[in-house]
């Protein structure tokens, strides 16, 4: 009963933050980032200012809501103020045709995720209860942080960048995707199995000890999650290409493969459904990259050729840091996650800079350069 009233708020919430989508969808278009920095300060500022003060007079979980419901507002109300584009009082049907041609089979892309994605959580609630749900929700949220961060960005970045050169020069769209993939994989990868292997000291430190149970589900959801700029980039540069019907393909395909193992993993427990997830992951990878072969020349064994040295590097770091977090037990959870996480990023960022793991001083010197920066692409 709790959550009706948190579910109404939440849904006012969608509203909110769909009435600036325009104004945000046009600065990101022009790759023009800083007033969307600008109006994510400070809608970071207005919202958590306003949870502190909730939560300090025992409002509990309607903080979150009204964090969530605050960042909204405040992110359309600053974008309405800084963006000089506003609506005209005029219907095109032509154009209204053209764009749901398109972001109709996004839209069916979006809702046929959404539900996919609920479809976990529902089956380890009803068959394994709230407690092992509450578990597996925690380590799916904490996993999915700076998953989500990360792939946000490269998202917002690689589209409108991919769409610019689709349009006259695939060469480079080619060559701009194997950048792009390798460069995201170099943080990704390492920000994902470091988590794994600091898993039991940032739950104690972030949660508790009453949330340790979900540390074997952190450990694999970050696996899980290992391959995620891949999905990403192949996704966007599809979209860019302007094969939205192909997208919509593609996850009809992935959803049904996912559903199919999720069926046979439902009986083995939460873990099982976990482990499940690393396997229709991997396997919806290959499905992602299947057209990108044929359309770029550039599939699935070529990226997974690019990436391989970056992940087996990271890997070597997770494990160096598990180590450290087995040897170092006894410390204080905050001191062990401190110095793990110290060492890990200094054996990565040496090793990776030493050796040029995955390009990546191409890469460095293709986001540097100032002559032709991403961004300015004519």
């Amino acid at each position: 009963p709790v959550l009706e009233p948190l579910a109404g708020v939440m849904a006012m919430t969608v509203l909110a933050g769909a009435a600036g989508a325009v104004p945000r969808a046009l600065f990101t278009k022009a790759m023009n980032f800083r007033p969307l920095v600008i109006v994510s300060l400070g809608s970071a500022v207005l919202s958590g200012g306003f949870a502190i003060w909730l939560a300090w007079n025992g409002w509990g979980v309607w903080a979150l809501a009204g964090q969530a419901f605050v960042a909204a507002v405040a992110t359309t109300t600053l974008t309405w103020l800084i963006s000089p584009w506003r609506p005209a009082l005029v219907f095109s049907t032509d154009s209204a045709r053209r764009l749901f041609g398109f972001g109709g089979y996004l839209l069916a892309s979006a809702i046929l995720e959404t539900t996919y994605t609920r479809l976990y959580t529902l089956l380890i609630g009803t068959f394994y209860g709230v407690v092992a749900l509450g578990y597996y929700g925690r380590a799916e949220t904490t996993a999915h942080m700076p998953a989500s961060v990360i792939n946000g960005i490269v998202a917002r970045v690689a589209f409108p960048y991919f769409s610019r050169l689709a349009t006259n020069d695939l060469g480079r769209l080619a060559t701009s995707f194997r950048s792009a993939l390798q460069g995201s994989m170099l943080i990704h990868a390492p920000a994902m199995l470091g988590l794994a292997a600091v898993a039991e000291p940032l739950v104690l430190v972030l949660f508790g000890e009453k949330w340790l149970y979900s540390v074997p589900f952190l450990r694999v959801l970050c696996l899980a999650s290992l391959l995620m700029p891949l999905h990403v980039l192949n996704l966007q540069a599809l979209m860019a290409l302007g094969r939205a019907d192909l997208f919509f393909r593609l996850e009809v395909i992935k959803k049904a493969i996912g559903i199919a193992i999720l069926i046979t993993a439902s009986p083995l427990g939460p873990l099982g459904i976990a482990w499940g997830m690393v396997i229709a992951g991997a396997a919806s990878y290959f499905v992602n990259a299947f057209y990108l072969s044929q359309l770029l020349g550039y599939g699935a064994l070529h990226q997974l050729r690019d990436v391989v040295p970056i992940a087996l590097t990271a890997f070597g770091m997770s494990m160096g840091v598990a180590w450290i977090c087995l040897e170092a037990g006894d410390w204080p959870p905050s001191v062990l996650l401190a110095a793990a996480s110290f060492c890990g990023a200094a054996a990565y960022t040496s090793f990776v800079v030493i050796f040029d793991v995955g390009g990546a001083a191409r890469i460095a010197k293709f986001l540097w350069n100032k002559s032709t920066p991403p961004w300015r692409v004519t």
